[in-house]
């Protein structure tokens, strides 16, 4: 995440850069059969914590790279505080925002040539707490 772990701002992007595992592919023999197996990510996930999310399909993927150009990108709107809610400008519930990254799968396997059977894999998911402070100016001196 850039700014990195402590120093997110609120009104200034966050950007997330991640890696997505490419697709993996095998053929098995034992006797009498030839197993093939097919894995890939279908679409990833970050979910800011804040209610947005947003899911990148493959072609996406060689553009999660973070800042400054990635598309992973979202701009908080409160700042997080321990307590959470102590102040008035501060998010009522969260001392963090938890940011989620999750991968979703797709699987498929087959038998000696035969038709493809899909194979169900729930989603892999990270995550990490991401606390948002603010920067305000105040006028310390005139004229």
């Amino acid at each position: 995440l850039n700014p990195p772990i402590g120093l997110g701002l609120a009104g200034l992007e966050t950007h997330a850069g991640f890696p997505v595992p490419g697709p993996w592919t095998d053929t098995i023999s034992i006797p009498g059969y030839v197993l093939d197996v097919e894995v890939v990510v279908t679409a990833t996930t970050v979910e800011w914590g804040d209610g947005a999310a947003d899911t990148f399909p493959p072609e996406a993927y060689p553009q999660l790279t973070g800042y400054p150009d990635g598309l992973a990108r979202h701009v908080y709107e409160a700042k997080t505080c321990l307590p959470a809610g102590s102040a008035d400008d501060c998010h009522p519930d969260l001392e963090a925002y938890p940011v989620i990254i999750s991968y979703q799968w797709g699987a498929r396997w087959r038998a000696n040539g035969g038709a493809w059977i899909t194979v169900s894999v729930p989603p892999s998911t990270t995550s990490v707490d991401y606390p948002v402070t603010e920067a305000v100016s105040t006028l310390t001196e005139t004229g």
